[in-house]
């Protein structure tokens, strides 16, 4: 294996402006014993992507430098990831025991905006939550779908990058339940 590394001077490298994670509130199962979230530092092309993670409760769970989660006691933790910038985006991590709950399918995903405008060159996100609000409710299933990708690309933390110039519909499902 070749590993190739190249000094850039900091005023001229791209710099992390943003950090996205799928989902705002997830249930996760105990059992399973670690979480890892599905994030996205942009611009993709940032040279220092580092992120600072951290447990609201460190005796609920723990999170690594990496983001994993190591979850050691049921109930409701906040986690936030936070960039060198600054920048930050935090996710409520619902830990559950399965012998004592039962998740359910969302029924509905409501999105925040009904329009998002994002420049060439630059990217963009538009929240949801899914429906019931309270839980339990399943989240790994949700994905985010554009239907031209000749005018934008959905990443996999639901990030949105313009490829061309046009109007295409971003679509937000769950793939298990059709909603």
């Amino acid at each position: 294996m070749n590993v190739y590394a190249r000094y850039v001077e900091e005023e001229s490298a791209s710099k992390a402006e943003a950090i996205f994670v799928r989902g705002n509130v997830i249930w996760a199962d105990i059992t399973e014993g670690a979480y890892y979230p599905v994030f996205a530092v942009l611009p993709t092309d940032a040279v220092d992507k580092r992120v600072t993670w951290t447990s609201s409760n460190e005796e609920k769970a723990t999170v690594d430098k990496k983001g994993k989660v190591t979850m050691l006691n049921t109930g409701k933790v906040t986690i936030t990831g936070t960039l060198t910038s600054g920048e930050s985006v935090s996710y409520v991590l619902n830990i559950y025991d399965p012998k004592e709950t039962t998740l359910k399918r969302p029924t509905d995903i409501e999105v925040e905006n009904d329009q998002v405008t994002i420049e060439m060159g630059s990217y963009g996100f538009n929240p949801y939550k899914l429906i019931p609000e309270e839980g339990p409710v399943q989240s790994d299933a949700i994905f985010v779908e554009a239907e031209d990708e000749s005018i934008v690309v959905a990443g996999p933390a639901g990030e949105l990058y313009p490829v061309s110039p046009g109007t295409t519909t971003v679509t937000v499902y769950d793939y298990i339940s059709d909603n």
